[in-house]
């Protein structure tokens, strides 16, 4: 029994939620870095790339894959350690190795340094929470130093801050310099670097506000040193700043399949737009009876992205996901091959008129003719002197409708 067919008023539904899934559905812009217009051949794919588009393919659909969802859990992972040592000595000799190595490349080890414009040397300036940019930052260039020839302000009982506080007298008379301890010349407090950075979860002035209460502070930086909380969030800073510093960090793998996976969209859409300009300028057909991949009748543009498949690694890849359902955004769609038609129309026309503005005098020539609707279309051809080798250039523009086609219209 042949399936019902459906009514005017189901079809309309069904195209509106076509239309509302297409609008979800991400911009071919969103896979090329933004580059400057150098104004040289408009044609070519990296002009026309420029252009941002709204989207419209309503034949694709939107599956979440695993690197479009890196960044969720990267909070937790970034930082989290194995074991626990809660050896005071080895902790301050795991500190001057870690406080003691390489940082001459930092900025070009850590290229997505954060964009907000604070004062990360002062740790009151800091926000309340830390993104990854924002802390890895802080992490590789450190602690910043107190400087022992500042003179700390009084309180009303006449204390301040006292360069001892940066030293630990442990039981066998030596001092450890606290390197944890920061200072704030804005709030006059103190705070600990890695409780403020990890710390997150516990309640710890040092890590939260600061404190400035001097007469008790030998006795609170003594309780803080010992707790369990900051000799996780030291091991913590340590770990980080370890791998920071190799470039074994979590992120960067994730950062790396990111990179990956955007590079292998790239391709794939140029080699799309590749097919475009060819079957564009041999003046060919696009679509057949049949809009699915690997089927009879698809027409000229699903059989050049088979061909490619073939012999090209990256299409063949994609192929290979859209084949499997690894994903369903596949770019192959009329819509989207509209979207490219229109990209590239547009900076072809560009090209033109730049070229027309450069040669200063050129004329236009006018024409109508009926389409087979029985409209009057008017065709713009401009001709101009292209300055460039010499040569009498003449090019069709566009069509325009004509409502009147009388002397006055």
């Amino acid at each position: 029994m042949p399936p019902k067919k459906l009514s005017g008023y189901e079809n309309r539904k069904r195209r509106l939620q076509q239309e509302e899934a297409a609008r979800k559905h991400p911009k071919l812009s969103s896979f090329f870095s933004p580059k400057s217009n150098s104004g040289d051949n408009a044609g070519s794919t990296s002009s026309a790339t420029s252009i941002s588009p709204d989207l419209s393919s309503n034949d694709c659909e939107v599956k979440p894959t695993e690197d479009t969802v890196l960044s969720e859990g990267k909070n937790n992972c970034m930082h989290e350690l194995k074991h626990q040592d809660h050896n005071c000595n080895a902790v301050d000799d795991l500190g001057n190795n870690v406080t003691a190595g390489n940082t001459e490349n930092v900025e070009s080890k850590f290229e997505n340094s954060p964009k907000r414009n604070i004062n990360y040397n002062d740790p009151a300036h800091w926000p309340d929470e830390l993104s990854m940019a924002e802390s890895d930052h802080i992490i590789m260039n450190g602690p910043h130093p107190i400087n022992k020839q500042y003179n700390f302000p009084k309180d009303a009982n006449k204390r301040s801050f006292s360069v001892t506080m940066m030293y630990r007298k442990i039981n066998n008379g030596e001092n450890f310099l606290r390197r944890w301890l920061i200072y704030s010349e804005s709030t006059n407090k103190i705070y600990c670097f890695c409780c403020k950075i990890f710390g997150f979860s516990n309640k710890s002035l040092l890590g939260k506000s600061g404190i400035n209460d001097w007469k008790h502070a030998h006795e609170y930086l003594q309780s803080h040193e010992n707790a369990v909380h900051h000799l996780e969030c030291l091991k913590k800073w340590f770990e980080t700043s370890l791998r920071l510093q190799t470039n074994k960090s979590f992120d960067k793998g994730m950062q790396s399949r990111v990179e990956k996976e955007r590079e292998h969209w790239c391709k794939v859409l140029e080699r799309l737009m590749s097919i475009t300009l060819y079957l564009a300028e041999h003046n060919l057909a696009f679509r057949g009876t049949s809009d699915t991949l690997f089927t009879p009748h698809n027409g000229n543009f699903l059989g050049l992205v088979e061909l490619l498949g073939k012999y090209d690694l990256t299409m063949s890849e994609h192929l290979r996901r859209v084949v499997s359902k690894e994903t369903h955004i596949h770019y192959c769609g009329k819509n989207v091959q509209n979207e490219i038609i229109n990209l590239l129309g547009n900076a072809v026309q560009e090209n033109i008129l730049n070229r027309a503005k450069e040669a200063k005098y050129f004329s236009l020539i006018l024409d109508c003719t009926p389409d087979i609707s029985h409209v009057e279309q008017l065709s713009f051809t401009i001709r101009f002197l292209d300055v460039e080798d010499i040569s009498i250039k003449e090019h069709f523009v566009n069509y325009k409708p004509v409502i009147d086609t009388t002397g006055k219209g």
